[in-house]
């Protein structure tokens, strides 16, 4: 099997075929699964000696595009990571990124806290709490102002730092 590389990510394109054929990569789909273009029903009744229409040197060239197939289905798959990764890109440019750290105080969204409790009028973000333990990446505990713990563990998309 054909392998390439394409950003540190070594695939294959038998390992995702299903997604190659989904993606528009300038191939038909068709052609990407059976190395030739479809031939439309209208096509089939033309009189093709009036194109010069040479059955041996058709055969022949079938099978050079049957040849062909893996490297169109390689350049297919290279190009579907080449636009994932390039908006992959453009959405982490627009991520706000939300770290914390022990002490640091925060507020929590109200309706996490509280979602059946919730208003036009209500205020968006309730607190300020303080942040007690990092529990993973994005994972939080918290306490009140006066030491008291909050139950539950937060997510950082949860939170939001509080300036004093």
């Amino acid at each position: 099997m054909v392998r390439k590389s394409c950003g540190g990510q070594v695939v294959g394109h038998k390992n995702h075929q299903s997604e190659v054929l989904l993606a528009n990569l300038g191939e038909a789909p068709f052609s990407l699964v059976y190395g030739v273009e479809a031939v439309l029903p209208t096509e089939v009744g033309l009189h093709l000696w009036q194109y010069g229409f040479d059955e041996e040197q058709n055969d022949q060239r079938l099978m050079e595009l049957l040849n062909f197939t893996d490297e169109v289905r390689d350049k297919a798959l290279y190009q579907m990571l080449k636009y994932k990764q390039l908006l992959a890109h453009s959405y982490n440019q627009r991520v706000k990124n939300r770290q914390f750290l022990v002490g640091d105080l925060v507020l929590r969204l109200f309706s996490a806290s509280h979602p059946r409790e919730q208003s036009k009028l209500r205020p968006k973000w309730e607190g300020p709490y303080c942040i007690k333990q990092i529990l993973g990446p994005k994972t939080y505990e918290l306490e009140d102002l006066s030491g008291k713990p909050i139950s539950r563990t937060w997510h950082a998309t949860k939170l939001c730092k509080y300036y004093v």
